[in-house]
């Protein structure tokens, strides 16, 4: 559903469907590596035992994923949006 959000304001703007289904496609793909390790970290705060497939670095790899996957989106918007201005 929240994928879905970002190409309804993006089609007010831009009447291209190829473009609208890229911001559409990137938005999805990087939200995948923000919400999962968003939710690993809640989960980890949540559920203090630990388990055989916890590792000693989950917090920092979890905020690693969640810095790159924003930049990266940022990135993309930016990239795409100067292509089709």
């Amino acid at each position: 559903m929240i994928v879905v959000i970002p190409s309804i304001i993006i089609s007010v703007f831009i009447y291209d469907l190829g473009a609208i289904l890229e911001f559409c496609g990137i938005f999805s793909l990087v939200l995948s590596g923000i919400t999962i390790p968003m939710v690993a970290l809640a989960a980890e705060r949540i559920i203090p035992e630990k388990s055989d497939y916890d590792f000693k670095y989950n917090y920092l790899v979890g905020v690693a994923l969640i810095v790159s996957s924003g930049v990266i989106l940022v990135a993309s918007f930016i990239s795409t949006s100067l292509n089709y201005s």
